[in-house]
């Protein structure tokens, strides 16, 4: 909903949760105003001695609370000032230099009859009130506005007031803000805001688009023989598929004329993503020949009540639905984003395999590195016998030759 005014200087109005089409005709018949009271006898100096008598006074808000000040004689009027300010009651205090002087003024920091104030004196008639001027002989403040409470007519309707300017309770949903003229009336129409609902349906079918898109690349098929999307055949991911698929293509509202997306020009196209269909009529039998973009402005306009039901209604806080498209999508996103939904346990899944492979290459680079100290091992002593073995020929060769060597010598002395 949004509103609008035909004259801002009577009214301006803004819209919330709860607002309802409708024409309201609006009168101010006075504004708020806050309460002031100042002294009457000026005094030469702010911060200096003045004339101002000894004594204490209270300070009454109209709304119950109170404060007092305890004043010296000749205390200053900047003095007396701050020790008002610090009552903290919803009254200001200030010293105000005027052309006959110095004088002491008190103000309320809201407006509206509630609060308001009253100051009474001790001594009563000779108190540091009366003698400043703030209270006359009589104890009768001296007023320089008077609070007032805000007070409209709306649709003839008199007898609506409030503390300040602003109206949040007159009409449900619907937040008045008076302006100065109080001699003319406005009209402010409160009525549907299309614009808003087309920039978040638009909203809903990027969004929606957006994730089967990311769902189509990690799914693809490669039929040339390059790599196959990294999620291809996942019986999750065909399960979500499927969900969503579903969802956008249900039936909603269905006591209304409008019960799905279809129905209101918006189509599922071959690859799952949504558009407003190019010719409607295949979703909606009652506007023929019109495209998706079309329809959809069309039943905005005319029939929004049923478009709200298909979409679903939201709860008190204005932003949960209870119902339709939108409470289906939000139940079945949450239980695939949440702590315990889809994702999650497929990441669980994940990281315990992964943790699984990651110990049996461990388990198996082990094994491999005591075969591989096995094997060492044998081969060092396969070494080390080998040594043996040709250190061992090489003595028996010596041996043999010697031996050979020792023959050939003893038949040469033999023969001679």
């Amino acid at each position: 909903m949004s509103a609008t005014t035909s004259d801002s200087t009577v009214v301006s109005a803004t819209t919330s949760t709860g607002a309802v089409a409708g024409t309201y005709n609006i009168k101010v018949q006075s504004l708020a105003q806050s309460e002031t009271a100042s002294s009457t006898n000026a005094q030469t100096s702010s911060s200096g001695t003045s004339t101002v008598a000894a004594g204490s006074f209270s300070v009454n808000i109209n709304s119950g609370a109170s404060g007092s000040v305890t004043v010296t004689a000749g205390e200053s009027l900047q003095s007396i000032s701050n020790a008002i300010n610090q009552l903290g009651l919803g009254v200001t205090s200030a010293v105000v230099d005027t052309s006959s002087g110095y004088q002491l003024t008190v103000s309320s920091t809201q407006t509206g009859t509630s609060n308001g104030f009253t100051m009474t004196d001790n001594p009563s008639g000779s108190g540091p009130l009366t003698s400043s001027g703030v209270l006359n002989s009589s104890g009768v403040l001296n007023q320089t506005q008077q609070a007032q409470n805000a007070a409209i007519t709306l649709n003839g309707i008199t007898g609506i007031i409030n503390s300040n300017n602003t109206f949040t309770n007159a009409v449900p949903g619907v937040t008045f803000t008076i302006g100065s003229n109080t001699s003319s009336t406005a009209t402010v129409t409160v009525s549907q805001n299309t614009s808003k609902v087309t920039t978040a349906v638009n909203g809903f079918i990027s969004a929606y688009n957006a994730a089967v898109n990311l769902v189509n690349q990690d799914t693809a098929y490669n039929s040339t023989g390059g790599q196959n999307g990294p999620l291809l055949g996942d019986p999750t991911i065909q399960s979500l598929q499927s969900d969503l698929a579903g969802i956008v293509s249900g039936m909603y509202n269905t006591t209304g004329t409008y019960q799905s997306l279809a129905s209101i020009g918006i189509v599922m196209n071959q690859d799952g993503t949504l558009s407003f269909d190019s010719s409607s009529g295949t979703g909606n039998p009652n506007q023929t020949g019109l495209d998706g973009n079309t329809v959809f402005q069309n039943v905005l306009k005319n029939n929004y009540s049923d478009m709200q039901k298909m979409f679903g209604v939201a709860s008190l806080d204005g932003l949960t639905p209870t119902s339709g498209l939108t409470a289906s999508v939000i139940n079945n996103v949450n239980g695939i984003t949440s702590a315990t939904g889809i994702i999650a346990n497929m990441n669980t899944s994940t990281g315990s395999q992964i943790t699984s492979v990651q110990k049996q290459v461990m388990d198996f680079q082990a094994q491999v590195k005591t075969y591989q100290d096995q094997l060492t091992q044998e081969f060092n002593s396969l070494d080390t016998v080998m040594s043996r073995i040709n250190s061992q020929s090489q003595w028996l060769t010596g041996e043999i030759n010697s031996l050979s060597s020792s023959s050939i010598n003893t038949g040469s002395s033999s023969s001679k």
